[in-house]
């Protein structure tokens, strides 16, 4: 991506520094592009001490901001839902995991998206900006560039589908519990008080009974971001998502396998948000079924 802006008459005179104030770039940046020579007025490498004048062109090259990229490109199959010279949104299957990690390098959702930018674009750059757990399927929207990142300021609105057992009651409702980290170097969590203050909304969509086994179809709303906080909740309630390992119940781990239930049955169908550059709202939706394997009525 490339920052251009032209001086109007009234910035005449106005040193480079107080031109690029207007691009909102942090200092690490601007660093990188100094010194890259990717900051230029009408095509020529300058200085931030340069005194611009009216009609002169500033010119960014934000690809030489980038930090060092945390994934190594790959080939594999992506589902691009929404994309411009910003973002990329993708629909994340289940059982790909989303960043790399100590114990898997590869067939990561970022090495997907990286090795489609560098042969769309050119440039392999990308940030996740809404993870999701390997197993949770659905939107996962990611910045382009570093300077995209940090103007995401506003947390989109997040809309999910599960499955999770039993018949839930009344048919919605709002969960306020604190979560935390279970134990130091442990990965689960749980509602814990002095945790931290989460958030989630539910409405039932529907039921069934496959094999006698009692089933709800959820839609849930996170006002918060804990990891794991959906998971979590629902289980704090007594319905634990179907196939969750971690979280599950004894009575739900029993029904997933009687049901060949592998991989919690959890799916971001929905996200909306403002862009960060244009301000404009954008709403993304994917079907709410896709790793959900039951029929519900």
């Amino acid at each position: 991506m490339i920052l251009t802006y032209t001086l109007p008459p009234e910035e005449d005179g106005h040193p480079l520094s107080r031109v690029l104030r207007r691009f909102s770039l942090s200092g690490t940046a601007l660093t990188r592009v100094k010194a890259s020579g990717a900051l230029t007025v009408n095509g020529v490498c300058a200085h931030t001490g340069a005194v611009c004048r009216a009609g002169d062109t500033v010119r960014v090259d934000l690809s030489a901001a980038e930090p060092p990229m945390t994934a190594v490109p790959e080939d594999g199959p992506l589902d691009v839902l929404y994309e411009d010279d910003a973002l990329l949104a993708v629909d994340k299957p289940a059982g790909l995991l989303t960043h790399p990690s100590r114990a898997q390098a590869s067939d990561t959702l970022l090495g997907r998206a990286s090795g489609y930018l560098l042969r769309h674009d050119g440039c392999g750059a990308c940030h996740i900006l809404t993870r999701l757990d390997r197993d949770t399927s659905g939107i996962v929207l990611l910045a382009k560039n570093a300077y995209v990142c940090a103007r995401f300021t506003e947390p989109p609105e997040k809309t999910y589908t599960a499955l999770v057992y039993g018949t839930v009651f009344p048919a919605s409702g709002r969960i306020d519990a604190p979560i935390a980290r279970l134990s130091p170097a442990g990965m689960a969590r749980g509602v814990v008080p002095g945790g931290a203050p989460s958030g989630t909304r539910w409405r039932t969509l529907g039921t069934a009974a496959p094999r006698g086994i009692p089933v709800t179809a959820l839609e849930l709303h996170p006002e918060t971001g804990r990891t794991h906080q959906l998971r979590v909740h629902c289980a704090y309630i007594g319905h634990p998502l179907l196939g969750d390992r971690l979280y599950g119940s004894t009575l739900s781990r029993a029904a997933s396998a009687l049901l060949g239930i592998r991989g919690h049955c959890l799916r971001a169908s929905a996200l909306s948000f403002f862009h960060p550059l244009t301000q404009k709202r954008i709403d993304l939706a994917v079907p709410a079924h896709t790793n959900l394997p039951l029929r519900i009525d």
